[in-house]
C-alpha cells in the first residue's frame, strides 16, 4: 500500500524554487511538516521556511542538553548545513518581519547551546 504513496507533486516540482518557496512559506510548521513527510522534494524546499520559525522559537532546556532532537532547527541543520547561512525573512514573536540567516539569529538570541552546536556538528558538514 505504502509503494502507491506520491513521492512527489508533479505541478509543484516544475514550478521555480523561488515560486515553491513562496508557496512553502504561506503554510504553517506543522503543515510543512506533514507536506515534507509525503515528499522528498518538498522537504528539501520547505527546510528554509521551516528552519527559521524553529530557529526564532528555539527554547533549550539547557545548555548541557542532550537530546537536540527537542531543538528542530539543529536537526533540521544537521539534515541541510548549506542552510545554515542562507537568508529569509522570518516573524518573530512580536509580529516583526526579520531578515536574517539561522546563524545571524543564533547568535543575536544568544543561544549559546546552540551555537556550540553549530561550530561542532553543522559547519564541519558545510562543502
Amino acid at each position: 500500500m505504502a509503494a502507491s504513496r506520491p513521492t512527489s507533486f508533479s505541478a509543484l516540482d516544475d514550478q521555480p524554487l523561488e515560486t515553491r518557496e513562496l508557496i512553502c512559506s504561506h503554510l504553517s510548521p506543522r503543515d510543512l511538516g506533514i507536506f515534507a513527510q509525503v515528499s522528498r522534494q518538498a522537504e528539501e524546499v520547505s527546510a528554509v521556511a521551516r528552519l527559521l520559525p524553529s530557529v526564532v522559537s528555539a527554547e533549550p532546556e539547557s545548555y548541557q542538553q542532550a537530546d537536540e532532537t527537542r531543538l528542530a532547527a539543529i536537526a533540521i541543520l544537521k539534515r541541510h548545513p548549506e542552510l545554515l547561512f542562507t537568508e529569509a525573512i522570518v516573524t518573530d514573536h512580536f509580529g516583526r518581519k526579520i531578515k536574517a540567516s539561522p546563524y545571524q539569529l543564533f547568535l543575536g538570541a544568544g543561544d549559546v547551546w546552540a551555537l556550540k552546536q553549530v561550530r561542532e556538528a553543522i559547519i564541519p558538514n558545510i562543502e
